[in-house]
C-alpha cells in the first residue's frame, strides 16, 4: 500500500512538471525595490525571472532545474520575479545564478547569455 502512495505522488509531481527552451541572460536585479513576487533581491540571490508567457504569481519562491545546453551544466534556483522584457521562453539570472551554469572559460570571456532548457514543477518551494 505504501509503495502505491509513492507512486501515486511521483506522478502528480511528473505530471505537474513543464518544461521549456529559451535563451537565459544575466540581469541586475533592482535592490532597492520589491519584485513582483514581492521580494528585494541582489546581485548575490540566486534567482530567475520568468518570461510572461510562462510566469505566474503562485509560482513564486519555487525551484526551477535549468540547464546551459551548449556546456551541459546544470542546478537549481528560486524564481524571484517576472522578466518584463523576456521574449517566447527567454529567462534572465542574476548574476550569482547566471554564473554558475558556465564554465571559466566562458566566464573569463563575459559571456552574457546561453541556450538553456528549464522544467518548472520538479520541486516545491525552498
Amino acid at each position: 500500500m505504501q509503495f502505491l502512495a509513492v507512486l501515486a505522488a511521483f506522478v502528480a509531481t511528473a505530471v505537474a512538471q513543464t518544461s521549456y527552451t529559451g535563451i537565459a541572460s544575466v540581469y541586475e536585479p533592482n535592490e532597492h525595490f520589491p519584485t513582483v513576487c514581492g521580494t528585494k533581491l541582489t546581485s548575490t540571490s540566486r534567482t530567475v525571472a520568468l518570461p510572461f508567457s510562462v510566469f505566474n504569481i503562485t509560482q513564486c519562491g519555487q525551484i526551477v532545474a535549468i540547464e546551459n545546453t551548449a556546456d551541459q551544466f546544470g542546478g537549481e534556483v528560486t524564481i524571484g520575479d517576472l522578466c518584463w522584457d523576456c521574449e517566447g521562453h527567454n529567462i534572465k539570472l542574476t548574476p550569482a545564478a547566471f554564473e554558475t551554469y558556465l564554465n571559466e572559460t566562458n566566464i573569463a570571456a563575459g559571456v552574457k547569455s546561453f541556450p538553456a532548457d528549464y522544467v518548472l514543477g520538479i520541486f516545491g518551494r525552498k
